[in-house]
């Protein structure tokens, strides 16, 4: 191998490395280590977002102030600006605020950028899924702030489509640029729902290796891991036997049965010892 192809791989493989520093140190920021593993997840999933999209407004920006489209720069730069603020407020751990401004944000943008383009850029196919965003960023708790923000893509969306994508005013783009903010709109949605899916496989995982790591243990039943599985969801005896299709005084005999095997006495001190094995994995 010559030098000058070594040093080219080797410069490769540097900014390959720099390129993974960076979206570790994006996706840490806020976390102490004392979250549970889905909150820092959940955490992770929501930096990434704000540290990759401003990236995605910086290259469109480009774009339009090309084609002399003031405005969209404009509003681009606010919305660059926006999320890298959200970045300091999960510095500070106001990770509510947070998700409640960039699913606002997004859908704000959204909608303008669709309305002052048009429908051809496929602005809505994002906005949709900004959607299940919303329902990601916040825990099950949360119903009343993850309703709320539910409300602005969709309302986002509807705007949209009963003003037929029309703003204040219209900017006529050259069909080939068209064409290409379609195919980069595609592309972001892609990785939005890469994000999703990487979010919930990885949550789904970590549920697994912990299941096995108490069936190594104790001895439970298909039943009891089907029960036990649900349980940790955050999810009441009740719940538990709509989805299992059995009987609330089933779930508590087997609960009774777990609670033996696992040598506890309640539902938070079962908790208790599922999240110690799932701390100790993490």
């Amino acid at each position: 191998m010559s030098k000058s192809v070594y040093k080219g791989h080797r410069n490769r493989h540097n900014e390959e490395m720099i390129f993974k520093e960076w979206i570790q140190w994006i996706s840490q920021i806020g976390l102490t280590g004392k979250e549970s593993y889905e909150d820092s997840k959940r955490i992770e999933f929501l930096n990434k977002i704000c540290g990759c999209y401003p990236v995605i407004s910086f290259v469109y920006i480009f774009v339009v102030l090309y084609l002399k489209s003031y405005f969209l720069v404009a509003v681009l730069m606010a919305n660059m600006l926006i999320y890298l603020s959200c970045l300091k407020l999960n510095q500070l751990r106001h990770f509510n605020w947070t998700s409640c401004i960039v699913i606002l944000n997004a859908s704000i943008t959204l909608y303008i950028t669709s309305a002052v383009v048009g429908k051809d850029v496929n602005g809505q196919l994002l906005l949709v899924f900004v959607v299940p965003l919303a329902v990601m960023l916040f825990k099950k708790e949360q119903k009343l702030l993850r309703n709320t923000c539910l409300l602005f893509p969709l309302l986002s969306y509807i705007a949209l489509e009963l003003s037929d994508y029309y703003f204040f005013f219209h900017v006529h783009f050259p069909v080939s640029i068209i064409k290409a903010l379609s195919i980069s709109v595609f592309i972001v949605t892609c990785y939005t729902l890469y994000l999703m899916l990487e979010f919930y496989i990885t949550i789904f995982q970590h549920v697994k290796h912990t299941l096995n790591q108490m069936l190594a243990i104790y001895p439970l039943t298909e039943r009891e891991v089907e029960i036990l599985t649900i349980l940790i969801q955050g999810k009441n005896n009740k719940e538990i036997g709509k989805e299992l299709f059995i009987q609330e005084a089933t779930v508590k005999n087997h609960l009774n049965s777990i609670y033996k095997k696992f040598s506890v006495k309640s539902r938070s001190e079962l908790m208790a010892a599922c999240l110690s094995m799932s701390v100790a994995k993490a």
